[in-house]
């Protein structure tokens, strides 16, 4: 289902200026089981909470919301050096690739002809309900439907990342909490049990790679604004991403291999509404240990009859992105995960007044 906006965060004071993957291990809890539970059941109360229909509205526009992500380099595009080569054949390969499209579907020529005109009167929910499967195809049904032989993909839908830190400019103005209205990213499945241990000591409250209780490493957003509103739609995937890729430089930070993300692809977004699909990728440069977020316009069209054989684009784009570079990044991730240090062991003494140490005493 499609959300109208972003759901308030209650006022926290103990956000401050700093660089945005850096917030998070700033902040994170050590608590580690116990963390995560109260993490948990604090996005119970924060889902709630946001969903309240007596919750304030902030007034966030295109301008102010950029001119916030800006303070935090994340940025449209470079203008000093463009498009690293890297990236653009990268989207070049995925853009080139088939998938094996769904049947029956309002996709089909006569329908689709008929369905652009339905979707002129739609709200963001009707357009979702509409097409939203064949513009971003769900990973799970990719799974089910043996299209994927990556596994362990984790699919939120308009779930709210209370897990994860705002970004706050002075501690005066925060944008509010992403809530996509599609997201993917790792289940816990897709990783070992050593590597959750070695995790478990940052995966609390304000956790930098957990977004929500299901979802490790987002790599996917998507926002559908119906009208004239796409231009906010990709100010919010561009918060989404820039809070996921953060995440993923947190991480090679810690281990300190964080140059070897320079120019390199860590997320992608699908902005649209009832006429127009943009598909974005997001990369990140380091100049000098600061690093900046970019995005990079992958490819826009209509859904019209003059681009009817562009229909496909973003849902075969998205299938590649499952496929081809999905495992790849994940094996990154995971690459990481393994260098960080082994997580303490838990002291038991304590809570055991038979240990083999008193009993020797006595």
């Amino acid at each position: 289902m499609a959300h109208n906006g972003w759901p308030q965060r209650p006022p926290a004071d103990r956000y401050g200026q700093v660089d945005p993957q850096l917030l998070p291990l700033l902040k994170r809890s050590r608590g580690s089981v116990q963390a995560r539970a109260a993490a948990d059941a604090d996005w119970e109360v924060e889902e709630e909470r946001a969903r309240s229909p007596e919750r304030d509205e902030a007034d966030y526009t295109v301008a102010n919301c950029t001119a916030i992500l800006k303070r935090y380099r994340v940025l449209t595009r470079d203008r000093r050096a463009g498009v690293p080569t890297k990236v653009r054949t990268l989207c070049t390969d995925l853009r080139a690739k088939d998938a094996e499209l769904p049947k029956d579907t309002v996709f089909e020529l006569e329908p689709f002809l008929m369905t652009c005109e339905r979707l002129l009167t739609k709200n963001n929910n009707g357009v979702n309900r509409l097409i939203g499967e064949l513009l971003v195809p769900s990973a799970e049904t990719a799974i089910d439907r043996g299209l994927t032989e990556f596994q362990h993909f984790a699919v939120g839908m308009s779930e709210i990342w209370t897990l994860m830190s705002p970004l706050m400019d002075d501690g005066q103005e925060k944008l509010p909490i992403p809530q996509p209205d599609y997201a993917v990213g790792f289940s816990e499945e897709a990783f070992t049990e050593e590597q959750l241990a070695k995790l478990e000591p940052y995966s609390g409250p304000e956790s930098f790679f957990r977004p929500t209780p299901t979802m490790n490493f987002p790599f996917l957003t998507t926002e559908i604004k119906a009208r004239q509103l796409l231009d906010m739609a990709d100010v919010e995937n561009t918060y989404s991403a820039a809070l996921a890729v953060g995440g993923v430089v947190a991480l090679f930070r810690i281990v300190g291999r964080e140059e070897e993300l320079h120019k390199e692809v860590l997320a992608f977004s699908i902005s649209h509404s009832h006429r127009i699909v943009r598909i974005y990728t997001h990369y990140v440069m380091f100049d000098n240990g600061a690093v900046s977020y970019y995005r990079h316009l992958v490819h826009e069209y209509t859904l019209t009859p003059r681009d009817i054989r562009q229909r496909w684009a973003s849902y075969k784009f998205v299938m590649a992105v499952y496929n081809e570079w999905a495992p790849v990044h994940h094996a990154r991730i995971c690459s990481a995960i393994d260098d960080l240090p082994d997580p303490p062991e838990q002291d038991t003494s304590e809570s055991d007044p038979e240990s083999p140490s008193e009993s020797s005493e006595e």
